[in-house]
């Protein structure tokens, strides 16, 4: 059985650990674009959250905490993990998070360094560089996210 999920996106907000024993959590907002006749431009976004949980050596936190900023973009790779819990008035909950093996923070411009963090991925495609993408405008301005 294969339980592997690829995502990018935003942080919605900062990444926060408890302790070096505790792994890092943070949430990233995806979306998908879709036609709506409805809408005055034909378009609907649908905005999806993911609970990330990352596990690394507690040498490695401080560091990562201070790259894993609300508005930053990440790609990552991890397992879809499922838990069950019960609310003190008796309700069942049960929620969906991505246990992450690697994450990799996207450059907010051109110029920025591409940093992975976890252990790379083990297929050779993922090693090899990427084909250079056509130079795009990149609105920088953090403070206007939905989020």
């Amino acid at each position: 059985m294969i339980n592997k999920v690829i995502l990018v996106g935003r942080l919605g907000r900062d990444a926060e650990c408890a302790n070096e024993r505790h792994p890092i959590k943070f949430s990233i907002a995806t979306n998908e674009n879709f036609r709506d006749e409805n809408e005055e431009s034909g378009w609907r976004s649908e905005t999806t959250w993911h609970n990330i949980t990352l596990w690394s050596k507690p040498e490695s936190k401080k560091y990562m905490l201070e790259k894993l900023l609300k508005g930053t973009i990440v790609y990552l790779e991890g397992q879809i993990k499922t838990s069950e819990w019960q609310t003190n008035e008796g309700e069942n909950r049960r929620s969906n998070d991505v246990t992450a093996a690697f994450v990799k923070v996207m450059p907010a411009s051109t110029g920025e360094k591409k940093e992975g963090f976890g252990p790379p991925s083990g297929s050779s495609q993922a090693s090899s560089p990427a084909p250079s993408a056509p130079k795009q405008e990149v609105d920088d301005d953090l403070d206007n996210l939905p989020f």
